[in-house]
């Protein structure tokens, strides 16, 4: 994967949404100078990394998931941040690069010779892959899609707390339940009512 200039592949209207002539590319500088302001435990592999399917901008390593929980295995993460509400368009892309980070992933695991523990100076290879998409609202869709795929949601909050710029504060998957998972059933069950109710009305 190469490595394009910050902000590049961006559009106006990432721009809109924040504080008056607040810029991505400053969220994303400032994710960078920590990258636990955004992940526990985290460190950066790249920023704005071109693959196949566009331009990453931020791939992050680290032991903990984008709610704060750790594991014996380690994760990557792809952050996509918005500096507007996030669309369901925005889930697409994430997934997206997800896919090519996967695919770099099972190369690693098949072709090289140092294997799950990485390389001669480098990380383990991830054992886990994740999404988050930070932004500072989250349309409806979004929420949908993101609960379904797996999506951290990270709304970005201003100003911070204790003085700082930002704060990055996970969100609960939309259809309750504490994760995507525990939530799935009360929607099926939903689904399930309603298809009951417009079979007794046909």
């Amino acid at each position: 994967m190469e490595t394009a200039k910050p902000g590049a592949g961006r559009d106006e209207a990432d721009d809109v949404g924040m504080g008056k002539g607040v810029k991505e590319h400053r969220v994303e500088d400032y994710i960078c100078d920590d990258t636990t302001r955004l992940l526990q435990g985290s460190h950066l592999i790249g920023r704005q990394l071109c693959c196949e399917y566009g331009i990453m901008d931020l791939l992050l390593w680290g032991w903990a998931d984008g709610y704060g929980n750790w594991y014996d295995a380690p994760h990557a993460h792809i952050a996509e941040l918005k500096a507007r509400t996030a669309s369901e368009r925005d889930c697409a892309q994430v997934l997206r690069y997800k896919h090519a980070v996967s695919d770099a992933v099972t190369w690693w695991w098949t072709e090289s010779k140092w294997g799950f523990d990485g390389g001669e100076d480098g990380e383990a290879v991830p054992r886990e892959i994740e999404c988050l998409l930070v932004a500072p609202g989250f349309s409806d869709r979004a929420k949908a899609v993101a609960t379904e795929t797996g999506i951290v949601m990270v709304k970005i909050e201003e100003p911070g707390r204790f003085g700082e710029p930002w704060d990055f504060v996970p969100q609960r998957p939309f259809f309750g339940g504490a994760t995507g998972r525990d939530s799935k059933r009360l929607w099926s069950l939903t689904l399930a009512a309603l298809h009951e109710r417009q079979w007794r009305q046909a």
